[in-house]
């Protein structure tokens, strides 16, 4: 798609926009969930799994975090220079700013909560559009598109929340059957259409919760030579408190440690799960998957 093309295209969409005021959908929350995985991926890939900042085991994701790592993809990422690109995408910021205020009508009452979620929103939405003008954007997936659909395919303004307590306070109803290992390692997603409330949905803090199951093995399988079966990795989440309305079993395989299988975190071999920390460790889990 050419530049002309890229441009006009938000053009159509900012000039067809319309704020649902239906909350039934909460499609806004997978998204947001989308949009913040394609980041932590992104910013892996790019700086390398040892480098990235979320390598630490005791990180979770805050708004420090977050900010920091979008930071860092723009300084691998962004080379636009064309001052025509950028004066063009300026004028879109101005007109998206303008289409949504309008758009709220009566219900723009200039809080600033409702501000921080036009900015998170117009901020999003055009870092989506800037990204297709990158020269290295067929290398990557647009890791503000999931974002940017928020606003054109769920019909919602958002913004997140990463201090818990915050969000509560916004009139979320928090569960009250959730264990203490997974209610505080999730973020509060804030949408807002053409109504005077707000619309709410959780996404899970996998990195935190990815980090858990890390502690888990570095006490119970710190090597190849102590593999823990998945069930028993499983059951130690269980006796932390970790019900299954908090996450399946399903859950925890594709979520936590698949994940981590994929990133090289962690090995395996018939005998389950371990860290990998030497030569040794990746001898064990490449040996049983060769014989597999």
């Amino acid at each position: 798609m050419n530049n002309s093309n890229i441009i006009s295209n938000i053009r159509i969409e900012i000039e067809n926009l319309v704020l649902t005021d239906d909350y039934r959908s909460k499609i806004f929350a997978k998204n947001f969930n989308a949009h913040l995985n394609s980041l932590i991926d992104t910013s892996i890939t790019l700086s390398g799994e040892n480098d990235s900042i979320l390598s630490n085991n005791n990180v979770k994701i805050t708004n420090s975090i977050y900010w920091q790592t979008e930071g860092f993809i723009l300084e691998k990422l962004d080379d636009v220079t064309d001052v025509n690109i950028i004066s063009q995408l300026d004028e879109l910021e101005n007109v998206l700013y303008d289409k949504i205020i309008t758009s709220l009508g009566k219900n723009y009452d200039k809080s600033s909560t409702l501000n921080k979620m036009i900015d998170n929103t117009v901020h999003n939405t055009l870092l989506a559009t800037k990204f297709n003008f990158f020269s290295r954007n067929d290398d990557f997936l647009n890791p503000w598109q999931d974002a940017k659909n928020i606003l054109f395919e769920n019909s919602v303004l958002h913004t997140f929340y990463t201090n818990f307590e915050e969000f509560i306070s916004l009139g979320y109803t928090n569960k009250s059957n959730e264990s203490e290992v997974t209610k505080y390692k999730k973020i509060g997603v804030l949408g807002k259409g053409n109504k005077d409330n707000f619309t709410f949905g959780i996404v899970r803090d996998l990195i935190g919760l990815r980090n858990t199951v890390i502690d888990i093995l570095e006490d119970k399988a710190n090597s190849g030579q102590n593999p823990i079966k998945s069930d028993a990795l499983i059951a130690e989440l269980r006796s932390m408190g970790i019900s299954e309305i908090d996450l399946s079993d399903g859950n925890i395989t594709n979520w936590l440690i698949s994940p981590l299988k994929r990133n090289n975190k962690i090995g395996s071999c018939r005998e389950g799960y371990f860290l990998m920390k030497d030569c040794a460790d990746v001898s064990v889990s490449y040996i049983s998957h060769l014989e597999n």
